[in-house]
Formats: structure tokens, sequence, C-alpha cells
């Protein structure tokens, strides 16, 4: 019997039903079903009303990524209205959960001054764990930022650093969320906050870019490898190690800061910065850091 020899009130029935199914093989993703993967996909295709419930409900759920582009709608005015604070607090919870992206926006906003107080030592802390984690992004901004910074300054970053590195690694990471502001040094107030940006909004690999035209600085004849500060005995051990077995002489000094004890390791001084800079690129292949080139302190 085929289908056209079906009673009509049979054949109703099955047309009906074979409509629903056809519908049903491809069903619009809910809030509450779609991805993550979607949510980007709808951010990347400019479908900002589609992405921002997905991204709430993850980010609500404690997922860094959603977070971080959750904060990037609030940073850029993506499907929302431009909220610093907010994006800051996003970019914080994303941070802490060692998201690069977050990292370096997060940075760049305390660079800024935009969503809490301006600090280039906070700025540089969190910028640089970005550039850790080889975000080139990242290592372009925070080179800038190096440029604008004393060599004491970049000193208390690389110190704040490893700070939010070991709370990053903890548990109980959420808890630290905001404890930031109790242990930032005083904020930097010698340079205006720039003028001139370009703002560029990147994929999930690569976060957000400021390109600044940063204030000419004054070099002077010398130029030092700043590999960071260390406080871990075994880690201080291999480090040594390491810098020997590869031919690098470096010095080291005891530095105190804010009560906690370090290991400050230098190469160099070098006649010129271009050397100082192939010196430091070496050193954080082999090291897998960011190290800092500055002037010799005078």
């Amino acid at each position: 019997m085929t289908h056209n020899s079906l009673p009509r009130k049979v054949r109703r029935p099955i047309m009906v039903a074979a409509l629903l199914g056809a519908i049903m093989v491809t069903p619009l993703a809910s809030p509450s079903a779609a991805s993550l993967k979607d949510a980007i996909d709808f951010y990347k295709r400019g479908a900002f009303d589609s992405a921002a419930p997905i991204l709430e409900r993850l980010a609500g759920s404690g997922d860094p990524v959603a977070s971080f582009w959750l904060g990037s709608m609030w940073h850029q005015g993506h499907g929302k209205p431009v909220n610093y604070r907010t994006a800051h607090h996003l970019y914080r919870l994303a941070a802490y959960h060692g998201n690069a992206n977050a990292q370096n926006n997060l940075g760049l906003l305390y660079r800024d001054g935009r969503g809490g107080e301006r600090n280039l030592v906070v700025s540089y802390a969190w910028i640089s764990l970005a550039a850790a984690q080889r975000s080139a992004v990242a290592e372009r901004n925070l080179e800038r930022l190096t440029e604008r910074m004393s060599p004491a300054k970049i000193m208390e970053g690389q110190q704040l650093a490893a700070e939010y590195l070991e709370w990053i690694s903890r548990p109980d990471r959420q808890a630290c969320v905001g404890k930031e502001k109790k242990v930032s040094a005083a904020p930097a107030t010698s340079n205006p906050p720039e003028k001139t940006r370009v703002g560029v909004v990147l994929t999930s690999t690569t976060g957000v870019s400021a390109t600044t035209q940063a204030p000419a600085v004054t070099l002077r004849d010398q130029f030092i490898v700043q590999l960071g500060l260390f406080r871990n005995p075994n880690g201080i051990a291999k480090l040594e190690r390491t810098l020997r077995g590869k031919g690098i002489s470096f010095s080291k000094k005891a530095v105190t800061i804010r009560g906690r004890s370090y290991q400050q390791f230098r190469v160099g001084p070098f006649p010129r910065v271009d050397a100082a800079k192939k010196t430091a690129r070496r050193i954080d292949k082999i090291l897998h850091i960011n190290s800092a080139v500055i002037p010799v302190p005078s």
C-alpha cells in the first residue's frame, strides 16, 4: 500500500509527524543547551545578543574562558554598554584561573586606570603572567610598558607577579580575587594615561591588544637583563645550574620587598640595548620566563 492510497485521516498525521521530525533534526540551540563554542562563534559573527546569555550562564558557573569573553563585551562595548568596572571584575575572575587573555586585558585596564586605580606595577604583574604563557600580544604590551617604568618599579612588578602566581596555584584561588589591592605598590603617577591608542579585538588566543605611542625614555650607556625574583631554594639552585651550564654569567642579590625575601638575578651589563635584548630572548627561551631589559640603575 502506497502513501497516497492511505485514507486522508491517516495520511495527515503521518505528514505532520514527518514534518515535526524534520524540524527536530536541527533544533535551535537554547541558551541553556548551547556551548561555549557556540557563544564564541556568535561573538565572532557579531551576534552579541545571542552570545551574551550563553556567556553569562557559563561565567556564572565559573568558566574562566566565558568570563574573559563576557568581560570583552563590557570592555569593548560589544552588545553591552562600555563598563570598565564590570570588565575589570570579569577579567579578574578569569585571570585567577590562569587565563592569559584575561591577565593581559586586566593589565591594560590597570595601565590606563579604567575600572579601578591606575597602577603600572600591578599592570606589569598581570601582563607579565600572560606573556609567560607565550601570548604574543602580552609580550608586545610588556615590552612597551617596561620602557615606561623604572628598574625599581619593574622589580616590584616581578615580585607581585610571583605572589599572584602563588595565589593562582592555590585550590582556593577564587578567595584571592581582589586581594591585589592589599599588596599592590603605590600607583605610578609620573605619566598621564595615553591619549593615542588603537584597540583591536582579537580571537580568544590573543585577547585585546592596545598599541600605544609610549613616551620616549632616556637610555643610559649600559643595560642589564633582569631575570626576576625567586624564593624557592630548589628553583634557585636549578636556575643557577642551568645558567652556568649554558655559559651565561649572572649576578645574584638578596632583596626584601614588603617583608618577603627574594633572590634577584641579573645578567649583564651590555653596552647596547640590542645585545641585551638578544640575550634576554635567549634566556627566556631556555628558562621559560619573561625577563626585562632595563638601563643600569644609577
